[in-house]
């Protein structure tokens, strides 16, 4: 396991404050009801206001821990988008293959942090009697705790989430692609 750095800790702080908000809005319309229906008397008689006050505060705390885990999942999603932006396009040489066409597919990992690990796989058509390349394309993912963000030749230009590979009939569809030289 690698230590945080302090870009992981700066991208932590950021996540942590932007959960903040929301949570806080939903602990001040979840007391706004209260006071509106007057429940927040009836439970102050029936826990006592010390016992209001935990329970109050736990809720808080489960609140925050809720928002916490979804803002690291959109969080992996915008920091995903760029990378999407750029490499889900797939790239065409123009040309039209001499024999048949196979496909190569390479695994990388661009990037690993603290929080999150951005893998990707590249497919390269190569036409069999030449060996030139007829095509290449990315298949995207981002991993941050327990979501995957996906982009790509098959899942498109913008992140989606999902634990899914390209399909076979995705690659078919590209390689055809890439025998016609991109049309």
């Amino acid at each position: 396991m690698t230590l945080p750095t302090f870009t992981d800790l700066g991208v932590a702080a950021s996540v942590v404050v932007l959960a903040l908000v929301p949570a806080a809005l939903a602990v001040l319309a979840v007391a706004g009801l209260l006071q509106a229906t007057r429940l927040d008397t009836r439970l102050e008689a029936l826990l006592g206001p010390r016992g209001l006050r935990a329970t109050g505060f736990l809720a808080g705390l489960a609140l925050l821990g809720l928002f916490v885990g979804q803002s690291r999942d959109w969080a992996a999603a915008t920091h995903l988008k760029p990378l999407c932006a750029a490499l889900a396009e797939p790239w065409y040489s123009g040309e039209t293959a001499v024999g048949p066409a196979r496909l190569e597919v390479r695994r990388r990992v661009i990037e690993t942090t603290y929080w999150t690990t951005i893998s990707a796989d590249r497919y390269q058509a190569v036409d069999a009697a030449t060996n030139a390349v007829l095509a290449e394309a990315d298949e995207l993912w981002i991993d941050a705790g327990r979501s995957r963000y996906r982009c790509g030749v098959a899942s498109g230009p913008l992140p989606r989430k999902g634990l899914g590979a390209p399909t076979a009939a995705d690659l078919a569809t590209f390689l055809d692609r890439a025998r016609r030289g991109g049309a």
